[in-house]
């Protein structure tokens, strides 16, 4: 049977001490919630990172193996325009869990319906020793508008003793400071080459009984570059074709890598609108415009003389923050492109370009 997709999932049930990497993190996060009064907690840090996991465990442990029993919610919600939304989510008894990506507009109404249905319910066992409390864990908040993470904040002080938020994001940048301050940061990081390897090894002995040699372990590790979701799901793309020698790149990176011969062949205004097709072509498919410009200067860096890397990483640094603080995140990838391409103009004396 594959597990391709699944494999990333497959420890729901998994306490913090289960985990094999940050302990420290995880020691501060049993530490939090030795008594309930503790308050909302906002997690960051890169995807692939282990901030879902940790959140689920730390579920785990505030509400024993009930919070692993989840199924999926749809529900319709009428506006007060008589506009219907359609969104769902995981639900168990003790918590939920939703996506902000999946909302879109309606972000605010949806939001509150949520979490005034979730804070309104009493917990059928607080009355027996049980909590008092539930649990509403939001992955993407960064994606929330400006109106709906004020909302949020709002709703936050008004249920903070029967509703809890696990906020899950990227980056804090695109969070406001007023939603900001009302929770615990806590940054979760990408994990060492040595760390994913060591889990790596560990999923292989339990549910294949095939354990890999370093040499199987490092091209994962190099395609994931830090992403643990990733290099899960490359290791089970490996297993079935039976080698970690044929390197198998995702659609959108040859796609990438097109892009990047363009712009080291020509540096001219078709080139451009050429460009932004294809980049155009990457976010209709969910491909961020940071990765995008990410893969691209790899690429590029790749190709181009050591004294010019300087500057080319310069520059996506420049304008993967800028996309951090916008929203058209076509321009800042264009401009990226137009930048580089001036680069190599103004170079054009250098051998190899």
């Amino acid at each position: 049977m594959s597990l391709i997709g699944v494999f990333p999932t497959l420890s729901r049930d998994s306490l913090l001490s289960d985990l094999t990497y940050h302990k420290d993190i995880n020691e501060n996060l049993a530490g939090i919630i030795k008594n309930d009064d503790f308050g909302h907690l906002l997690f960051y840090g890169p995807q692939g990172s282990g901030r879902r996991t940790r959140i689920r465990c730390l579920l785990n442990e505030i509400f024993g193996k009930g919070a692993g029993q989840v199924h999926r919610v749809t529900r319709t919600l009428t506006t007060d325009s008589n506009k219907k939304v359609e969104y769902s989510m995981l639900s168990s008894v003790h918590h939920v869990e939703f996506a902000v990506g999946e909302l879109g507009d309606n972000d605010i109404h949806v939001m509150q319906e949520i979490i005034k249905e979730m804070a309104q319910t009493r917990q059928l066992n607080a009355t027996e020793g049980g909590k008092q409390f539930k649990v509403i864990f939001i992955f993407e908040a960064d994606k929330l508008s400006l109106p709906a993470q004020h909302a949020l904040r709002r709703t936050m002080e008004k249920w903070a003793e029967t509703c809890k938020m696990f906020l899950c994001v990227d980056s804090l940048l695109k969070i406001c400071d007023p939603l900001r301050s009302r929770c615990l940061t806590i940054r979760v990081p990408s994990p060492t080459d040595q760390e994913m390897a060591t889990d790596l090894k560990l999923i292989l002995d339990k549910y294949f009984g095939a354990p890999l040699s370093v040499e199987d372990i490092n091209p994962v590790l190099l395609l994931s570059n830090g992403n643990m979701r990733r290099a899960l799901i490359l290791l089970e793309v490996y297993k079935q074709q039976g080698s970690t020698s044929k390197r198998m790149p995702q659609s959108y990176e040859r796609i990438i890598d097109e892009l990047v011969t363009t712009i080291l062949r020509t540096q001219n205004k078709d080139s451009i609108l050429a460009i932004r097709g294809r980049v155009n072509e990457l976010l209709t498919r969910m491909i961020t415009g940071s990765v995008i410009i990410k893969n691209m200067c790899l690429g590029l860096t790749n190709k181009m003389p050591p004294h010019l890397h300087t500057a080319v990483w310069a520059l996506a640094n420049e304008y993967c923050y800028k996309i951090l603080l916008g929203s058209k995140e076509i321009f800042h990838v264009e401009a990226f492109v137009a930048g580089v391409m001036s680069i190599i103009v103004s170079n054009r004396s250098i051998n190899g370009l």
